[in-house]
């Protein structure tokens, strides 16, 4: 039987009512959480709140809940593109097959240059592409960088802002400040 949030036959609006009725306080506020599959191998300092994450929590544990995001699934390693798809999937279908309300979580991995992973494609800093006042030269790498993403399951890329159309070149990760 399949349930109303998972049923793509249903309106949006009704699917997400049913799906935050049927939510428990719990997996609310799992959904807010995050997970770093793979980050007590990670040698060095390689991301903000890095020591946050290396408490190192069983997988299982930190998702019986649910989860909101995987944070970089590809980790920080060189990693061939299929798989860290495979490895995504993995962890993804792990979530569905052992949670209750079997709901994925968003990925997000790093793109200050493009996606981070092997053989992925390489592009100027986003305070270079500002510097260009070019938005649309911008908007294009953006959009290829995003496909790279999205071919193997990323959801969310994270990478300062470049403000194209100022002369203050680089914005924050969130909102203009302004």
């Amino acid at each position: 039987m399949t349930t109303p949030w998972a049923d793509p036959a249903c309106p949006r609006d009704d699917r997400v009512e049913a799906l935050l009725a049927e939510m428990t306080l719990e997996e609310k506020l799992a959904q807010l959480g995050s997970a770093w599959p793979g980050v007590e191998r990670v040698s060095g300092n390689v991301a903000p709140m890095q020591d946050v994450f290396a408490h190192h929590t069983d997988f299982a544990q930190a998702s019986k809940d649910g989860l909101g995001h995987l944070t970089r699934p590809f980790g920080t390693k060189p990693v061939e593109p299929h798989e860290g798809a495979r490895h995504l999937a993995s962890l993804q279908q792990e979530l569905i097959d052992s949670t209750r309300l079997g709901i994925p979580a968003l990925a997000h991995e790093e793109c200050l240059t493009g996606f981070t992973t092997h053989h992925a494609s390489v592009f100027p800093t986003p305070l270079a592409w500002a510097a260009t006042f070019h938005p649309d030269l911008v908007e294009r790498m953006a959009h290829a960088i995003g496909a790279s993403m999205r071919r193997v399951g990323v959801h969310q890329g994270l990478s300062p802002r470049p403000r194209c159309r100022t002369r203050l070149p680089l914005g924050p990760r969130g909102g203009d400040p302004r």
